[in-house]
């Protein structure tokens, strides 16, 4: 592996799966672009990459299948005629699978885990969140259906792996920050030990126990007139809105319904993180907000809301994590950090400081 001597080493662990009697196995295309640029993905808003749980398959999708096959699948999935030609070209190349239903997403979510064992350590720090997901996704079953089945747009299960890559890819951005460090796994461990689980979790709570939907943006190749460049702007209906094999029902209604507006890029990302309201090193952001900590969201100032211009509260997360999983559905306000009048930026500085110190 080291030697990235890629035909034998892809050859070496394709046999050792089959030997380990793994349910489902990673492509062989998606391997080789891990092979060739390793954990990372260029940009996951784009396309998966890197070490993506999408090129895991589940044990009866046959490698063997025929390229207008392939292409039929994915026109069925995501809508036919919704996908442009050259979208579609590349799903088919990079032979990724789009889970259909809760067991197809639970056996690439397992498998993930496994690979990840295997290339790394058993149970470990990387394979922390995909193994969170798989054991949230068993335990929460009947409310995984549930959600499933109030989503619209037929992709629930894409856009939850999709959830749990993108942490993953957090996990791989944060570990390279230390890489000129002496014995770097050691001195990141205390950063990202509980990291994924808890970013996955503070996500899914607010689906799973709140019947919220789950509003994550899929990456621009996947979504409809998607041809793989970051447009930012552009509108864009969240998660898709592909055709869907018993939810005929559901496609009229999303049909009849206007389309979310995806919005501008610092919608969902803070272009001016202020650096005194970010998270401790160390800390996530379940560890200062969540349910049990209600009293800490309270003692901010109201600002104007980033799409209906109405005052709210604000959303803590776009401000202490730089970034809100939600975008432009987020129902608090987005506003980039250097937007503040000095009153408001004195007591947000007051507020975080008072948090973080208790």
């Amino acid at each position: 592996l080291k030697e990235k001597q890629l035909t034998g080493s892809l050859d070496t662990l394709l046999q050792t799966i089959a030997e380990k009697g793994w349910v489902g196995r990673p492509t062989r295309s998606g391997l080789t672009e891990f092979w060739g640029r390793g954990f990372l993905a260029e940009n996951t808003m784009v396309a998966p990459g890197g070490f993506t749980v999408f090129m895991c398959k589940p044990g009866f999708d046959s490698e063997i299948m025929e390229t207008e096959q392939r292409k039929q699948n994915i026109q069925s999935k995501f809508g036919d005629g919704k996908l442009s030609d050259e979208t579609l070209k590349t799903l088919v190349k990079k032979d990724w699978h789009f889970p259909e239903n809760y067991y197809e997403a639970l056996q690439q979510l397992k498998l993930a885990e496994q690979l990840l064992d295997l290339l790394t350590r058993e149970r470990g720090i990387a394979s922390e969140g995909f193994r969170f997901a798989a054991g949230l996704m068993e335990r929460r079953g009947g409310a995984f259906f549930t959600a499933d089945s109030a989503d619209e747009s037929g992709l629930f299960y894409v856009k939850y792996l999709t959830l749990v890559d993108r942490t993953f890819q957090s996990f791989c951005r944060i570990l390279s920050s230390y890489a000129g460090s002496k014995d770097p796994v050691r001195k990141a461990a205390k950063e990202l030990r509980g990291f994924q689980k808890g970013e996955i979790d503070d996500t899914m709570w607010r689906v799973l126990n709140q019947g919220l939907m789950l509003t994550i943006t899929l990456p621009s190749k996947l979504r409809p007139g998607g041809g793989g460049k970051n447009r930012g702007g552009a509108n864009m209906e969240q998660g898709g809105g592909g055709k869907q094999p018993g939810k005929k029902r559901a496609d009229e209604a999303q049909q009849k319904k206007p389309q979310r507006e995806q919005g501008p890029e610092w919608y969902k990302r803070n272009p001016s993180v202020n650096l005194d309201w970010a998270l401790p090193r160390g800390k996530r952001f379940g560890d200062f907000f969540n349910r049990n900590l209600r009293a800490n969201s309270a003692g901010f100032p109201k600002a104007e809301h980033h799409k209906s211009k109405k005052p709210t509260y604000l959303c803590l997360a776009y401000q202490a994590r730089g970034e809100c999983f939600e975008g432009g559905e987020c129902k608090y306000a987005h506003v980039p950090a250097d937007q503040f009048g000095e009153e408001d930026k004195a007591a947000i500085n007051k507020r975080f400081e008072e948090i973080y110190s208790s």
